[in-house]
């Protein structure tokens, strides 16, 4: 007795009740008992002429037979008779043990109270009725495993249930489905090894061929053990039952008195002592002291009025609610009478009003709510209730009607936390408190907190990991306990680019606090078929989507976003839709759309993408960046998506984002880089040139020449293939900016003259104006400044007859360029301030970053110091954003040269040196010479000296420039000495 009391106050008994359970509770109800139940089923089956008179009696007069197999036998019969499991068998379980009622609770009662979990081999739902507990058939294996682990209250039944006929264990022939059933079998296996079984009003039901081969398992497996199974019996009847049971199964009866009706009180005696329920820990708290301090004041009202905790799946709604139950003024006021009721598994009124009433440890009776009620007016209570969309999902309008029963308890002070923005009705409600993202800072001390690593709080990849999750607490949570096992994040960041919310779990156990998907998943669970859809389109759009793009990308979005924002799935950020990052990567890994959906974002992007972006560089040019500009994550993750996109539809987009990537430095190239792998591969060559050219042109802007030769190379073979001659002569054009940059002027001229003719030929006039403009571009380098402002006079009418506004801003400023270098000041001056607001107009960044540069350049040839510095320091910050390499090393040269006269000669060489790194970067030997020079004038002493003015001879005359070779020499060493030299 004292071992099975010890056991029960564990936790580590499984109660396993039997149909003297039964036949107690219905005051001996014929169909209560398996024998009388076998006989009701020949009545019904006789009478419905399934079964005729004389077959009906020959089943009677076997029924009476005390063998197990000849009893079983009768069953299969009654059940093939009846068309088990459907047809009139699924009438005849309901009628009959469906329908048993209850004369006596007390029994029923005290099996609730010995506080186990509890299976049955009945098929009643007796144990369940009015309990707020459900009933769960041995075919639920996932369900049957949840309640052994105590995630859900609800009675396991071992040999099926009235309401699930296919369950019915009843016959030989589904008493062999059981034993043969893998899932089933290896969840009674479990119990058995895990768990000490109490069997109560089981008797000759431990002889059935189900638990008689279990026992036998068990005593195969664990006949060596020192823990023991529990039968409980009558004085009278113990010695008997006890020789049935070989000693190895480890069975012991335990008597509970002389007659039937002293089990209840025994059971009651048996029950432990249940200490009063802890709340559970909030654990880490941070950057949320105000929504902590609005439930507090809520709690501690004179007049508590309920106030609901919204937010969206794993914001920390329960941790806010924990936080201020624990806080010491609600504990000094409430002390005990402080309650936290999870209602994760709870789906009813019922159900809901039995939650409470456990964790107010009370009995579970069929009067549970009135007297959960009862309980909680008897002084002032804190009551939270979280997670309580899942019973208002369920059976809502009595949900709603039991909370408001609940404010009219003026003493209580109620809180729940709810899954959503959406308010239950009928209730007066406080003002909600949302919880929201965490700030960044509190997001590293949590996750600082949680992982007990300080030296997180300064490593480098924290910042990256907290974009990714979002400010999503729970998110925060699981990835800090994950990190515990590293000394470093950069593991960590690592498996989250491939892992991704895979990630976000402690442990394998299926707990909402435990595992994000859990989590998300109840949320995504109770969705409609539109929201669901919607979520997935959604997922596919890092940015969000922008209001008036949501009609594009979905059908009647009206309904599904406003149950997406109920839900707090979604929100409004300005006028875009958004999705936290976590749940953003779990939908789109585990919800992927349907190819129709996903196809008609594809197509809306790809377009948006190419018409917009061809405006880019003409008037509208501003405002078509600043409608692409928010897109751009978007659109990659269409372009990543596009395989089913028709060539003309990804050509155009690839054509158009490209544009916008080269005027602002917007956007990455690896999913075009993908597209042209992919092109190739599948032979579409139109698309494949499209790509390797928008990667031409990219690059250049970028200073990488190398990759932009290559790609414009491979771009003018595929356009030869197909006969494309207005693509083959960009590439051309392409090649020759390219060598005009690396100062192969001869090359450049001999691309631009080749280009123009084909241009020329197919009647371009724009590109033909591009082509004349670069052939002034070569006489500007080389210094020939008629033959250059020739060539910009007669490119810039083109421009303005064709309104390509790029094209004449930047005529003005190669102008303006060609009057700085004859120092008139004032017409450059003039030339810049007149192409800038173009360049802004078209929305080219990399322009703008040169008229501005341009002016430094005035200003720091007129002593100007202060207005050179700050216009280099806007410049360079555009060039950085458009990724300009050679910008950025021009403008770091110049801030060093203002620095060297101003006579701070360390940052003036710290600048030089890091201009110097940078252009070697893009190897460009023209500015690798002069910046050779001005660090040569920097030294101090000769060999340093010596270095760099051969390091900038051998650069120069590596693109053939003796001519700089010579005037630097005359300047540092005078014609004299340089000879020598």
């Amino acid at each position: 007795m004292e071992d099975l009391r010890e056991d029960l106050a564990r936790g580590e008994v499984l109660v396993v009740v039997g149909t003297g359970v039964s036949i107690q509770a219905t005051g001996n109800a014929a169909c209560a008992e398996w024998n009388g139940l076998i006989l009701d089923g020949i009545e019904h089956a006789a009478g419905t002429g399934l079964l005729t008179k004389s077959a009906a009696n020959a089943l009677r007069s076997r029924l009476k037979k005390k063998s197990v197999e000849e009893r079983l036998g009768v069953a299969q019969k009654v059940s093939e008779a009846l068309g088990a499991p459907n047809g009139e068998f699924r009438r005849w379980v309901r009628e009959s043990v469906g329908e048993l009622e209850v004369k006596d609770a007390a029994i029923l009662d005290a099996v609730h109270a010995l506080g186990a979990p509890i299976a049955t081999t009945n098929y009643d739902g007796l144990l369940t009725r009015r309990r707020g507990i459900q009933h769960v058939p041995w075919t639920d294996v996932p369900a049957a495993q949840e309640i052994l682990r105590r995630r859900r209250e609800a009675v396991l039944h071992l040999h099926g249930c009235f309401d699930h006929p296919d369950s019915v264990i009843l016959g030989t022939r589904s008493y062999q489905t059981l034993l043969a059933s893998h899932g089933a079998q290896a969840v009674q296996q479990a119990i058995t090894a895990s768990r000490t079984l109490l069997f109560i009003g089981c008797g000759d039901g431990l002889s059935d061929p189900n638990f008689g081969a279990l026992l036998e398992w068990s005593a195969a497996a664990f006949g060596t053990a020192i823990f023991r199974h529990y039968c409980l019996c009558l004085k009278k009847e113990r010695k008997a039952l006890q020789k049935r049971r070989p000693a190895g199964e480890r069975l012991f009866y335990v008597e509970y008195g002389d007659k039937y009706e002293d089990l209840a009180p025994f059971l009651h005696k048996l029950a432990p002592h249940k200490p009063t329920t802890a709340l559970p820990s909030p654990g880490y708290c941070f950057g949320r002291e105000h929504e902590v301090e609005e439930v507090v004041t809520a709690l501690l009202a004179k007049n508590p009025q309920p106030l609901p905790i919204l937010g969206g799946p794993g914001m920390g709604k329960t941790t806010i609610a924990l936080k201020a139950l624990h806080d010491k003024r609600v504990a000094a006021r409430f002390r005990e009478r402080r309650w936290f009721v999870r209602c994760d598994g709870v789906k009813t009124r019922v159900e809901l009003a039995a939650a409470i009433a456990r964790a107010l440890d009370l009995p579970i009776t069929a009067n549970v709510e009135l007297a959960m009620l009862v309980a909680l007016a008897n002084a002032p209570a804190a009551l939270v209730l979280d997670n309580a969309e899942t019973p208002l999902d369920a059976d809502n309008a009595q949900v709603e009607e039991l909370l408001s029963i609940l404010v009219t308890i003026e003493s209580l002070a109620l809180v729940v936390t709810i899954r959503g923005l959406k308010r239950p009705r009928g209730v007066p409600w406080m003002p909600d408190t949302e919880a929201e993202r965490l700030t960044d800072s509190a997001a590293a001390e949590v996750f600082v907190a949680v992982s007990g690593k300080r030296q997180f709080a300064t490593d480098p990849d924290l910042s990256r990991l907290l974009v990714a999750l979002d400010g999503v607490p729970l998110a925060i949570t699981l990835m800090g306990r994950y990190a515990e096992l590293f000394d470093s994040l950069e593991p960590v960041w690592s498996r989250w680019k491939t892992k991704r919310t895979a990630m976000l779990k402690d442990g394998e156990e299926p707990d909402r606090l435990r595992n994000i998907a859990v989590s998300y998943e109840l949320s995504i669970g109770v969705l409609s078929a539109a929201a669901r859809r919607m979520l997935s389109v959604l997922a596919m759009l890092p940015d969000g989507v922008a209001g008036r793009d949501l009609e594009r990308v979905f059908t009647n979005p009206d309904d599904a976003t406003d149950e997406l924002r109920r839900r707090a799935l979604v929100f409004d950020e300005g006028q875009r839709l958004r999705m936290r990052a976590p749940l953003r990567e779990y939908v789109a890994t585990e919800h992927p759309p349907d190819p129709a959906d996903e196809r008609r974002g594809v197509d809306h992007y790809l377009a948006l993408a190419s018409s917009e972006g061809r405006k880019i560089g003409s008037v509208g040019g501003a405002e078509a960046v600043a409608r692409l500009a928010p897109e751009v994550a978007n659109v990659e993750s269409m372009l990543a998506k596009s395989v089913s996109a028709s060539d003309d539809a990804l050509a155009g987009g690839i054509y158009g984002w490209a544009e916008l990537m080269r005027f602002t430095g917007l956007g990455s190239t690896g999913p075009i880089q993908q597209i042209a792998a992919n092109a190739v591969a599948a032979m579409r060559l139109k698309v494949a040139a499209r790509s390797f050219q928008s990667l031409g042109v990219i690059t250049l802007v970028r200073s990488d020449y190398d990759t932009g030769r290559t790609s414009y190379e491979q771009a003018l073979t595929l356009f030869q293939k197909i006969g494309d001659v207005l693509g083959e002569a960009s590439c051309i054009k392409g090649l020759g900016d390219i060598a005009l940059e690396r100062s192969g002027h001869d090359i450049a001229r001999t691309s631009y003259e080749q280009a123009l003719t084909l241009f020329q030929k197919i009647g371009d006039v724009l590109s033909e104006a591009s082509c004349i403009k670069g052939l002034g571009d070569i006489a500007l380098r080389r210094s020939e400044h008629a033959s250059a402002r020739a060539r910009y006079e007669q490119a810039l009418p083109l421009y303005q007859h064709v309104g390509y506004v790029l094209g004449e801003a930047s005529c003005i400023r190669n102008l303006g360029d060609i009057a700085l270098r004859c120092s008139d000041h004032d017409t450059a001056r003039a030339s810049y301030e007149q192409a800038l607001p173009l360049y802004r107009q078209v929305g080219d960044v990399l322009g703008e970053a040169n008229c501005i540069w341009s002016l430094g350049e005035i200003a720091l040839s007129r002593a100007e110091q202060d207005s050179a510095r700050a216009r280099y320091e806007q410049a360079l910050s555009l060039y950085q954003q458009v990724g300009s390499v050679l910008g950025e090393a021009n403008c770091i040269l110049n801030l060093g040269d203002i620095a060297s006269a101003e006579g701070a000669r360390d940052d003036a060489e710290s600048k030089h040196r890091a201009a110097l790194a940078l252009y070697e970067r893009i190897a460009d030997p023209y500015s690798i010479g002069f910046t050779h020079h001005r660090l040569a004038r920097l030294a101090m002493d000769d060999t340093s000296r010596t270095t760099h003015v051969t390091a900038a001879r051998d650069a120069w005359r590596s693109i053939k420039r003796d001519d700089l070779v010579a005037q630097f020499l005359d300047a540092e060493f005078g014609s004299e000495q340089r000879v020598e030299v």
